[in-house]
């Protein structure tokens, strides 16, 4: 197996990571990353329900659509990332208790209980610190799971709290859980570095022999490439997000948007005397634009300074629309 510990935080580079381990390589790999704040949403969500994306754009905190399904998750430096890659000719492939293992071995040692709970994660006394995922192609299965060891709780509550009983859509759903970091847990210190060098240990215990062997120049430059092509776009990020219908108002004008793959498709706005004309033009020219807050406030007027749209500055009115 070869362990690949990551020198990047940047949660595009490490999410694009897997999928060119995925997609590339020959042997089985363990893979083990930190990233800068970020929401990472699975692949089959809807970006915009998973998060407050006030709170997230408001903080610089990043959204990363991966490969993988299930539900959505807040990562930065006190959180630990690991993936597996295995190739198998078993049957039943995704197999979350077998990949969470190592984990619970470390935990032992340590001290704490730690337990599998529901379809995929690890608790402590009942609160949840790890979260899994799994993508399975033919012979091969990408298993990842995070690991909270000394994450900021109260950003990842703020950036992870959102209304969504504003959208109607077919995405998946993330379920929310009580959380907990394993450091608080600890009755003697121990670094997240420590505890990274335990778990791969561990890992290479349960899982046979290993070699150590980070990712080559040739490799770096295929995964930044598809940093540059898919991890960092808004196409992917935002706009593959499932059709769905966007509830609001603005100045107290009740409003519908209908999104399919980014793009708004059409806007209703509830008629307003005193705006009916405008806001009429406005729907016009919002049909077939990106749901993309930059695009629209440029769209729509620039800087959004000096005009106005229903009483309101166009940048207020854009924001509304989020």
């Amino acid at each position: 197996m070869r362990i690949i510990q990551s020198n990047s935080t940047d949660p595009c580079f490490n999410i694009a990571s897997e999928e060119y381990i995925f997609n590339t390589c020959i042997d089985n790999v363990f893979y083990i990353y930190r990233d800068d704040p970020s929401v990472i949403i699975g692949k089959h969500q809807n970006a915009l329900k998973e998060m407050n994306y006030r709170f997230v754009r408001d903080n610089n905190i990043k959204l990363v659509r991966r490969i993988s399904g299930g539900g959505t998750v807040y990562h930065d430096l006190g959180n630990i990332n690991f993936t597996f890659l295995m190739h198998t000719k078993e049957s039943v492939q995704v197999d979350f208790k077998k990949y969470t293992f190592p984990v619970l071995n470390v935990l032992k040692k340590l001290g704490l209980k730690a337990l599998f709970t529901g379809k995929s994660n690890l608790t402590i006394e009942g609160k949840k610190f790890s979260g899994n995922a799994a993508h399975v192609y033919k012979n091969k299965v990408l298993h990842h799971g995070t690991i909270l060891f000394s994450s900021h709780l109260d950003v990842l509550h703020n950036a992870l709290t959102a209304d969504q009983s504003r959208f109607s859509d077919k995405a998946v759903n993330s379920k929310r859980s009580e959380v907990i970091n394993i450091s608080d847990l600890l009755d003697s210190p121990l670094t997240i570095s420590e505890f990274m060098e335990m778990l791969i240990t561990q890992v290479t215990i349960d899982f046979g022999s290993d070699y150590e062997q980070n990712f080559s120049k040739d490799e770096r430059d295929k995964i930044e490439k598809l940093v540059t092509n898919k991890y960092a776009t808004w196409d992917w990020n935002y706009g593959y997000s499932p059709r769905y219908q966007l509830k609001g108002s603005i100045n107290y004008i009740p409003y519908i948007l209908e999104v399919e793959k980014g793009i708004i498709r059409k806007c209703h706005f509830k008629e307003v005397y005193d705006y009916n004309k405008e806001l009429s033009h406005i729907s016009e020219q919002l049909q077939n634009l990106p749901h993309c807050e930059e695009l629209l406030i440029n769209k729509l007027g620039g800087n959004g300074k000096e005009s106005k749209i229903a009483g309101i500055s166009i940048k207020e009115f854009v924001a509304h629309l989020f």
